[in-house]
């Protein structure tokens, strides 16, 4: 008996990291690859000009940034569309978010010692813009879906 319900509560994680994988893969359709490339260089070109060997590393990490950020908003979308206000949902993501603000300033520093406030106001604006368009389209995807 202990073993069907084990093999139950399996089955439901599965089956819920399964729709959760299929939700980050209809939502990640709309983001496009371009519009990333050309604000990561709007926000971190700058600080990289004598650096050009390291320019692939950020790059490749500001994606990485940008599609967690993207997925975060996509995933608090579903708040927004049951009626929470956006500033609602901003202050209960605001941990979230600014783990993934800290990550990307931290390792921007590592690769760059002379970063500023510059720097870190460039990477909030980052990953709030990309949060703010996961929850965007988190949430239209949710109105098409009903």
């Amino acid at each position: 008996m202990e073993v069907r319900e084990v093999s139950v509560i399996l089955s439901f994680r599965q089956k819920q990291a399964e729709k959760k994988v299929h939700f980050e893969k209809t939502i990640l359709k709309w983001l496009p690859v371009k519009e990333i490339e050309k604000e990561i260089e709007q926000n971190f070109y700058i600080f990289f000009i004598e650096k050009q060997t390291k320019w692939p590393i950020v790059v490749e990490l500001c994606f990485e940034i940008a599609i967690e950020s993207y997925l975060l908003g996509a995933s608090f979308s579903r708040l927004g569309y049951y009626g929470m206000p956006f500033i609602e949902i901003k202050e209960r993501s605001i941990y979230k978010e600014a783990l993934l603000i800290e990550d990307l300033y931290d390792y921007l520093m590592f690769l760059q010692p002379s970063g500023n406030s510059v720097l870190y106001e460039n990477c909030r604006e980052f990953v709030s813009g990309y949060f703010d368009k996961g929850y965007q389209n988190g949430k239209k995807r949710y109105k098409l879906k009903m």
